[in-house]
């Protein structure tokens, strides 16, 4: 059974719960992944590092291709040629902005902006001053988003808004997200 494999893993071979239900899954269903495959869901464990997000639920959702072989993140300025090379993922053209598709879990330490930034989007206040809300599109997808920005780690959002405001003060940063924002905007009314 799945639940008694995840537990063993867990409790007796000291594994965080994004490896245990990866390894679980392996033995139960003979996917035939190899040893070191556990290595890619390590960052998922412990809430992704901040303890209020389920790693492995978040993996499943925004880290899979869906039917139509979609999924993934646009690409913030500068972050098309770290990219380009990813093992995991497939940096296509859009119209908006270059896209990295996912093929699979990340290196963690090389995912883009748009999967750090997550469930946040940056969005100009009425002030004229850029901070983040939750993006409409994660509502689907997110569980923590119900909760509106309560639901995250404040220190989690604190450090989002640093990075919007980091990235606004140049000027092709500062055009990129006003672009963002207009977009996810039409996602907020096509709802």
């Amino acid at each position: 059974m799945l639940q008694e494999h995840a537990k063993h893993f867990y409790l007796d071979d000291n594994c965080n719960c994004a490896e245990a239900v990866l390894l679980a899954a392996n033995a139960e269903y003979g996917l035939g992944l190899p040893d070191d495959a556990v290595k890619l869901v390590g960052g998922f464990g412990a809430g992704m590092g901040c303890g209020n997000a389920c790693g492995a639920l978040c993996g499943a959702a925004c880290c899979q291709p869906d039917e139509d072989g979609q999924g993934g993140g646009y690409l913030f300025p500068g972050e098309e040629p770290l990219l380009d090379s990813a093992a995991w993922g497939q940096v296509q053209s859009d119209d908006f902005a270059p896209m990295l598709v996912c093929g699979g879990p990340c290196d963690r330490a090389r995912r883009p902006l748009a999967c750090r930034i997550f469930p946040l989007t940056p969005v100009k206040n009425d002030e004229g001053r850029w901070t983040v809300r939750v993006d409409v599109r994660a509502r689907a997808m997110c569980p923590l988003t119900r909760s509106g920005l309560r639901g995250l780690d404040p220190e989690f959002v604190r450090a989002v808004r640093r990075a919007v405001r980091e990235i606004a003060s140049d000027p092709d940063g500062e055009a990129f997200l006003l672009r963002w924002a207009a977009l996810e905007q039409e996602y907020h009314w096509s709802l």
